[in-house]
C-alpha cells in the first residue's frame, strides 16, 4: 500500500527537478549578538558576514540581526512563504545567539526577551523545532545550523537550561551546531564552488562541532547534482522508519550501507542505545542533590565497600563507576546516575553498616582496650585507629607512657643517689607523686655533702639582727 504513494512523490520530484524547472536558493539568518536584558554575545554568529557569504553563493537571504521575537517570526514566516513556491534547491537556515531549551525543544531567544521560563519560552523566541519541520518539508535540501552563545553564569530560567537540545533532524534534512566562527567555513564549502557534498564535510570535523541528519556522500546540498532517485533505497527507508527500531535501523544499513539516509540510521541507532543514560541522568538531576548530599552518598558508598576516589561532591569518572558497581551489585540497570530509590537504599545500607561497625567496636575495646594495658590500647587502635574509643586511647598510652618515663626516672634517681639525680628528676617531675620525696632528700643531701654551710635564710636573719 506505501509503493503507490512512494512512486507519486518521487515522479512529482522527477518533474520538479527537470531542467527546465526554475532552481533558487534561500537563506534565512536570525543572528542575536545584543539583547536588552542581558549581556552581548561577540561569539555570536556575524549577520553580515553570513549573509554576505549566502548572497556571493546566489542565496536570496531573509532575517537579520538583533531582533526582537515578533519580528524574527515574522521574518521566519516570509522565508517559510519564499520557500513554499516550489522552486527552492538549496535552503539554510542559520540561528545564533543566546538559545534555551526544554526537554522536547530549543528557542533562539529575541533581545527584548526577560525573565523566561518553560511556560512563556514560547512567547520569548523562535522554535528550533519548527525551524527543523520547515526544512523537512523540503527532504534534501535543507542544511539547518545552529550556533548557540551564553557568555554570562546566569541561569536560563525555571524550567530551561542554557542552551539547544540535541535536534533529531527531520527526514532529509540537515543539522549542523557549534561555534559560528567554526560553521561558517564549513557551510562555505557546502554551497560555494564545488558544493563538497555534507557526508564528504562530516568526516572531518573540527572539534566541537557537530553534522547529523541527511548527509549524502555522492551529492552536494539541493538537487542540481541529483541524477536519479534510488526508490528503494527511500521505500525501504519508509518502512524502516514506521517500525522506529534499532533492529530496523541495522536492517537498513545491511542492505544499505552508503544509502541516502545511512547517516540519519546511524544516529538514530546511537540516540536509541544512549536514550536510557539520557534517561538516567535526567531522572538524578531531578533530584536536585545538594553538594553535601553528593558528599554524603560518596561518604556511603565508599563505607559500603565502592570507592569514589574522593570525597569531594563532584561526581567524576571514579564515582560514576563507583555507582555502577553498586547497581551491578543489586541488580539495578547499569547506568552510573542515581534515582531516588537507589540513594535511599545506599544511606539504609550505609546506616546498617555503619551499626555493625560501631558494635564491632565495641566489642573490641571490651576486650582490649578496656583493659587498660598499653597491649590492649595498642591492639585496639591497631585494629580501629580512627574507632570510638581512638582519642580515648590515645590519651591513655599517653598517660601511661608518661608514668612509664617518671618511674624509670625515679628508680634511677634511687639508685645513684646524688644531688644530681633528685634534682634532674625534680625539673623533669615536678607534679610527680615522688617529687616531695626527691626534695627532703635532696635536703639531706646538702646538709651532709656541705655541713658548715649556713643556710641563706639564716644568713639574711643573721644580718639584720640588731646590735
Amino acid at each position: 500500500m506505501r509503493i503507490p504513494s512512494v512512486f507519486t512523490a518521487i515522479a512529482a520530484a522527477l518533474l520538479l527537478w527537470s531542467p527546465d524547472a526554475r532552481a533558487a536558493d534561500y537563506a534565512l539568518i536570525l543572528a542575536n549578538r545584543t539583547y536588552d536584558n542581558a549581556p552581548a554575545e561577540p561569539q555570536a554568529a556575524s549577520f553580515v558576514e553570513w549573509r554576505d557569504m549566502l548572497r556571493d553563493a546566489g542565496f536570496e537571504v531573509f532575517g537579520g540581526p538583533n531582533r526582537q521575537t515578533a519580528i524574527m517570526v515574522s521574518a521566519a514566516e516570509e522565508f517559510r512563504h519564499a520557500i513554499g513556491r516550489g522552486d527552492a534547491d538549496r535552503i539554510v537556515v542559520v540561528v545564533s545567539g543566546r538559545v534555551v531549551a526544554t526537554a522536547t525543544d530549543s528557542w533562539l531567544l529575541g533581545k527584548e526577551y526577560k525573565t523566561p521560563s518553560a511556560l512563556s519560552v514560547g512567547r520569548l523566541g523562535v522554535s528550533l523545532g519548527g525551524l527543523n519541520q520547515v526544512l523537512g518539508d523540503h527532504e534534501g535540501h535543507g542544511l539547518l545550523v545552529v550556533a548557540p552563545t551564553w557568555s554570562s553564569r546566569e541561569a536560563a530560567g525555571p524550567g530551561l537550561r542554557v542552551g539547544a537540545r540535541v535536534l533529531a533532524p527531520a527526514e532529509g534534512v540537515a543539522v549542523m551546531d557549534g561555534p559560528a566562527d567554526k560553521l561558517m567555513p564549513l557551510v562555505r564549502k557546502a554551497v560555494t564552488g564545488t558544493r563538497q557534498p555534507l557526508g564528504q564535510i562530516a568526516r572531518n570535523l573540527p572539534s566541537g562541532v557537530a553534522l547529523r541528519g541527511y548527509l549524502p556522500n555522492d551529492r552536494p546540498l539541493g538537487r542540481e547534482a541529483v541524477n536519479r532517485v534510488d526508490d528503494s533505497d527511500r521505500a525501504y527507508w519508509s518502512a524502516v522508519r514506521d517500525l522506529g527500531t534499532v533492529d530496523a535501523y541495522r536492517s537498513y544499513l545491511n542492505r544499505f550501507p552508503n544509502g541516502l539516509f545511512a547517516a540519519e540510521a546511524r544516529r538514530l541507532i546511537a540516540a536509541a542505545q544512549d536514550d536510557p543514560r539520557r534517561r538516567a541522568e535526567a531522572e538524578e538531576q531531578a533530584l536536585g542533590l545538594s553538594r553535601n548530599d553528593r558528599i554524603s552518598i560518596q561518604r556511603d558508598l565508599t563505607l559500603l565497600g565502592f570507592g569514589t576516589g574522593g570525597v569531594d561532591g563532584v561526581f567524576g569518572p571514579r564515582t560514576r563507576a563507583a555507582i555502577r558497581n553498586f547497581q551491578a551489585s543489586r541488580q539495578y540497570a547499569q547506568t552510573g546516575y542515581l534515582t531516588a530509590p537507589q540513594v535511599t537504599q545506599i544511606h539504609r545500607e550505609a546506616a546498617q553498616r555503619r551499626s555493625e561497625l560501631e558494635r564491632a567496636d565495641r566489642e573490641y575495646w571490651g576486650l582490649t582496650g578496656a583493659l587498660g594495658t598499653i597491649a590492649g590500647l595498642n591492639a585496639y587502635l591497631d585494629r580501629y585507629p580512627n574507632g570510638i574509643y581512638a582519642d580515648g586511647a590515645r590519651r591513655r598510652l599517653d598517660e601511661l607512657d608518661r608514668t612509664r618515663r617518671e618511674e624509670a626516672a625515679w628508680d634511677r634517681a634511687r639508685r645513684l643517689d646524688t644531688l644530681a639525680a633528685y634534682r634532674d628528676f625534680v625539673r623533669r617531675f615536678p607534679a610527680s607523686r615522688h617529687t616531695a620525696a626527691a626534695r627532703r632528700r635532696i635536703a639531706e643531701l646538702e646538709r651532709t655533702t656541705f655541713p658548715n654551710v649556713i643556710p641563706l635564710d639564716r644568713l639574711l636573719l643573721d644580718r639584720i639582727k640588731p646590735d
